[in-house]
């Protein structure tokens, strides 16, 4: 398959994983929320990492892009603005204007002034078409256009809330990291339980690479969270490990086990590929060149994401030589956006 046309493929995967993670979250998404049982093993749901790939690749669904915004007017109290800019500073080619134009909708919107660190942020050049078609091209903005996204380099129209949200389920295990936040605030101990909750234990060097904090911040807040008794650590060679009783912790809670997944790795990987797809017109490149470049981008990406995970199947195809590798790859990739 061309990449010119497995790139709209590709999307419309990613798409439908992001609808289908902010419907647990109550995004209203007709017919795209999951069934999920109290006691089912789920991924819990990365909300910064989701919103910084939605931010991005959502310029290609405006309706999802709309919806979201929306839910952050209702529950934007909920997102981590110090995570989720650290999240944008492990990705330097992401254009930061897209973190600027909601950014300073939502200080007008909702008054929340903890957006205004990031609503200043605009684009150098003349303003551009915010949305794009399936085939990356950018959707003309007729009429009124909003003003917040046009002071940042963007041209759309108006926003326009339909307060269709469901609420936050308090059954799934999904929502555990923002319902941890409401319990506890939003601070980096919710982050941290998140991450014992769903791991046998882990030094603080463990807890950098999973919640995105500074390792001297997490090791300091792990010693004083063992102080209150239900937090405890032990030695391993020469590192003192954290964890904490996850079955207690998931009857006070009333939730199931939660299996964790890296998604700020994952959703960085992905937001890699979807621009190198999109960064080229690849009518009329030869199979062997869209191989090539595809092995290198997926080498280099793995690289930068830090993901760890890769099921066996994925890495076996880069054993496949020349254009052998392109149509398993693309079939691999596409798979791997839907896991």
């Amino acid at each position: 398959m061309s990449l010119q046309v497995f790139r709209e493929e590709y999307t419309e995967c990613l798409l439908s994983r992001f609808w289908e993670q902010w419907a647990g979250l109550g995004v209203f998404a007709a017919g795209t929320a999951p069934e999920v049982n109290a006691d089912q093993l789920v991924a819990v749901i990365d909300p910064e990492a989701l919103l910084l790939a939605s931010w991005e690749l959502g310029r290609m669904d405006p309706r999802l892009y709309d919806e979201v915004l929306s839910w952050l007017v209702s529950h934007g109290e909920a997102i981590n603005l110090q995570r989720l800019g650290n999240l944008a500073r492990r990705q330097p080619e992401l254009d930061r204007s897209l973190l600027g134009a909601p950014a300073a909708w939502l200080l007008k919107i909702s008054g929340d002034s903890r957006w205004k660190r990031l609503a200043g942020i605009s684009r150098p050049e003349r303003p551009a078409a915010f949305f794009l078609d399936p085939h990356g091209q950018p959707l003309p903005g007729w009429g009124e256009q909003d003003p917040a996204f046009q002071r940042a380099g963007w041209l759309r129209g108006p926003v326009h809330l339909r307060d269709l949200n469901t609420g936050i389920s308090t059954k799934s295990a999904a929502t555990l990291w923002l319902r941890l936040r409401y319990l506890f605030g939003l601070n980096i101990r919710a982050d941290v339980i998140v991450y014992l909750l769903t791991h046998d234990s882990a030094h603080p060097s463990e807890l950098s690479r999973g919640v995105h904090y500074s390792q001297p911040s997490l090791f300091r807040v792990c010693q004083e969270m063992e102080s209150s008794g239900l937090v405890h650590s032990f030695r391993q060679g020469n590192q003192r490990r954290y964890q904490l009783k996850s079955e207690h912790w998931q009857t006070f809670l009333r939730t199931g086990p939660v299996r964790w997944v890296n998604w700020a790795a994952r959703l960085r990987f992905h937001q890699y590929m979807w621009r190198f797809l999109y960064g080229r017109d690849w009518t009329g490149v030869s199979t062997y060149l869209q191989a090539s470049e595809l092995r290198a981008a997926l080498q280099e990406s793995l690289r930068i994401g830090g993901i760890l995970e890769l099921p066996a199947e994925f890495q076996s195809v880069f054993d496949l030589p020349g254009e052998a590798f392109l149509t398993p790859a693309t079939s691999r990739l596409r798979d791997f956006a839907m896991e």
